[in-house]
Order: C-alpha cells, then structure tokens, then sequence
C-alpha cells in the first residue's frame, strides 16, 4: 500500500493514508508476535509472552485509534508511552529467558563410549551401534542407550 501511495501520490487522500498507517502498525505488530511465539518458554515464564501479546496488541490498538479519530490527548499519549516500554521489556525478557529454560545438551561422543556392543532382546540381532536411539535392523525394536557420565557404564 505504501508503493502506490508513494508512486500515485495517493496520500493526498487521508482514509488511504491511514488504512495504510493502521496496516503498517498490524502488521509489524503481528510479525514481533510471531517471532516472540518462536522461543518455547517454561511453564513458568509464559505469562512473560502473554503479557507481551497484550502489550503488543494494546499499544497497536491505541495508535490506530489515534490515528483513526484524530487524538492527540495528553493521557492517551502516556498510555501509548507505558505501553511501548512494556513492549520493549517483554520483548527483551522473552529470548532471555529462552535461554534460561533451555537445558543443556549432553554430547555422547565425549566419553569414552561411542559405539557399544549390543545383542537385541527380541530377536537376538547383535552388533555394534551409535550410543543414544537405536533401531534393530531385523526386528525395528527401539532402544535407546545412554551414558551415565559419573559411573562410566552404559545405562539402557
């Protein structure tokens, strides 16, 4: 909408002028959404994303109705203000605690088991395989084999 308004200098007419502000500020709005919905949080710190979602969506809402009926009332600009630092902390909060709720990886290929000797329970198929998910070739049992890193013995 932008393009043409530029180009055909269409923002001499205001309702396209602020259809094409209300849906620059949707959809940016609705992109910080989707990227902030991208980090998988901990029970614990969802309401974090929630209360980004309404402060996103609050602050979106706000500025279209100003832009819509022409406000420039003092509160409303404040209102705005809170709500775009809420914005902004929240949206810093979320890859922080991202990165909280992520547990470590355990790298199997740092002990001294990398591949272990192993018979099927099943159908009796025996050789030699990665540590960590196995399939037996013959009867597609899955096992899964892991390293306790203190004992030093493979744990099943």
């Amino acid at each position: 909408m932008t393009i043409p308004a530029i180009w055909a200098e269409c923002f001499a007419s205001e309702p396209y002028a602020k259809t094409t502000f209300i849906f620059s500020i949707a959809s940016f709005s609705f992109a910080q959404v989707c990227l902030l919905a991208l980090a998988t949080l901990e029970r614990k710190f969802q309401w974090v994303f929630y209360s980004a979602l309404v402060s996103i969506f609050a602050l979106a809402l706000l500025i279209s109705e100003m832009i819509v009926f022409e406000t420039g009332n003092e509160w409303l600009i404040r209102i705005a203000g809170v709500l775009g630092i809420l914005d902004g902390c929240t949206t810093l909060m979320i890859p922080v605690l991202y990165k909280l709720s992520k547990k470590p990886v355990k790298r199997m290929e740092e002990g001294p088991f990398r591949e272990i000797d192993l018979q099927c329970p099943r159908c009796g198929h025996r050789g030699m395989f990665l540590v960590g998910a196995i399939v037996c070739e013959k009867c597609s049992l899955s096992i899964r084999i892991e390293i306790d890193e203190e004992a030093n013995v493979p744990v099943s």
